[in-house]
């Protein structure tokens, strides 16, 4: 399965930004097709190749509009070097700030990271991840372009939040 964000006018079918917002789509992949896009050397281009707005943007894959927010979290599971005990991260993307990761790829048997914690995370094993997302009432999105309602108590006020944590299969 793969999923795509995307910033479009759902209604008229378009990218025009008047009645753009952020919708979430999902795509069932054919295990086969999933298969074959192992080991590329650049897998957005083999993606792209096989998946269009065509099939991907249909009623069928919709999931939901009107995203505030949607947050992914790695959970990393790795042996401080210190004390030698076992402990778990939470590591989210930020764009800025000292403290914050700033890159999280996943290589093969991998993982590269830019943050404060990086060698320690960088030998570690993903043990799971939680998805989070924050999405507006219709009524939330009209007052967000209208409104002069700070924007903490807009989000307070008229959204739903969601949360999903998803444990890694482990040996």
């Amino acid at each position: 399965m793969s999923y795509r964000l995307v910033y479009r006018d759902q209604i008229a079918d378009t990218d025009d930004e008047k009645f753009a917002v952020f919708s979430f789509y999902r795509h069932l992949v054919d295990p086969d097709e999933a298969f074959d896009l192992l080991a590329v050397d650049d897998l957005k281009a083999a993606y792209n190749g096989k998946f269009n707005d065509a099939t991907a943007l249909t009623a069928s894959n919709f999931l939901v509009e009107n995203i505030y927010e949607l947050t992914i979290t790695f959970l990393v599971e790795y042996t401080s070097a210190t004390d030698n005990t076992t402990r778990i991260e939470r590591v989210s993307l930020r764009q800025n700030g000292q403290n914050n990761y700033t890159e999280f790829r996943l290589k093969g048997n991998k993982i590269q990271v830019s943050g404060p914690n990086a060698a320690a995370i960088e030998n570690g094993v993903i043990v799971g991840a939680e998805v989070s997302i924050t999405v507006l009432t219709d009524r939330g999105l009209t007052l967000a372009k209208r409104s002069g309602i700070p924007r903490q108590d807009l989000v307070k006020k008229h959204s739903y939040h969601y949360t999903k944590t998803i444990t890694t299969p482990r040996p």
